[in-house]
C-alpha cells in the first residue's frame, strides 16, 4: 500500500497513475509535433497534477528524480519557443523519470 495525506492507494492503482503519467507526456511530444496552440495550457495542467501528486503521496516530496521531472516540465513552460529537439529530449528524460520510479517502487512500466 501507498501511503497518502489522506489515506492510501493500493499499489496497484499507485502504478496505474504512473503509467498514466507516461501516456501524458507521450501526449505533449504530440502537441509539440502539432505545433498546437494548447500546449502551454496542457504542460501546466500536467505540472499543476505532479505538484499535486508530490503533495498527496508522501515519499515523491523528497524523490529527487521526480523534483527533477517537476523542473523539466517548468522548463518547457518557461520557455515556450524550445526547438523539437530539446523539447524531446526533456520530455523522453520525464518519461524515464516515471519508469525509474516505477522499477523503483515495484510497479512494471507497460
Amino acid at each position: 500500500m501507498i501511503t497518502v495525506n489522506y489515506d492510501v492507494f493500493s499499489d496497484e492503482s499507485f502504478k496505474n497513475y504512473l503509467n498514466f503519467l507516461i501516456g501524458q507526456l507521450y501526449k505533449s511530444l504530440c502537441l509539440k509535433e502539432d505545433d498546437d496552440k494548447n500546449l502551454i495550457s496542457y504542460l501546466e495542467s500536467l505540472n499543476r497534477e505532479l505538484i499535486g501528486s508530490k503533495e498527496l503521496i508522501i515519499f515523491l516530496k523528497n524523490d529527487a528524480r521526480f523534483i527533477s521531472m517537476l523542473t523539466k516540465i517548468q522548463y518547457l513552460i518557461s520557455e515556450p519557443n524550445t526547438t523539437h529537439k530539446i523539447f524531446k529530449k526533456e520530455i523522453f528524460a520525464c518519461i524515464s523519470i516515471v519508469q525509474k520510479l516505477l522499477e523503483k517502487y515495484g510497479g512494471e512500466v507497460r
